[in-house]
């Protein structure tokens, strides 16, 4: 036989065999049971909301790739989370953006990276830094209303 020419037991090759077979089966069921893909970030879209296609507001962090505490305030309710480094929001007219950072000691610092078309204020550009508190970016205004 192969296997004793080459100086392993019987025994030993079956043991290697079963503990392969266990490894294997525990993969499987590991993998059976665990979300390969990460779940969305808690939060990162208003419960029941459903994009219709109307204006957003895309903020960027400058000096974290993401804050999953920071929060995105759409008329003082949380919108979003920085699950990441970008997040998109849809918006309305006269909707008061802020960002939450009261979760961190140390400074946010966060910008208006894109708005879609239609959206005048808050300018793309603005950057605001959030130090342990709510701090405004301003209110959304749409192109034809008034100041």
């Amino acid at each position: 036989m192969k296997v004793a020419q080459q100086g392993w037991r019987k025994s030993s090759v079956l043991l290697a065999a079963a503990v392969a077979a266990l490894g294997l089966v525990l993969t499987w069921a590991w993998g059976a049971s665990v979300d390969i893909e990460p779940p969305a970030a808690p939060g990162t879209m208003q419960p029941g909301y459903v994009y219709d296609g109307g204006p957003v507001v895309t903020l960027a962090l400058k000096n974290y790739t993401c804050l999953p505490r920071a929060e995105v305030l759409v008329n003082g309710e949380p919108r979003a989370v920085f699950g990441k480094r970008y997040v998109t929001v849809p918006v309305s007219g006269g909707d008061l953006l802020a960002v939450d950072g009261s979760f961190y000691t140390h400074p946010l610092i966060v910008t208006v990276m894109d708005a879609s078309h239609g959206v005048v204020a808050p300018p793309v550009g603005r950057t605001v830094e959030v130090n342990g508190s709510v701090t405004a970016l301003g209110r959304v205004r749409l192109t034809g209303e008034q100041p």
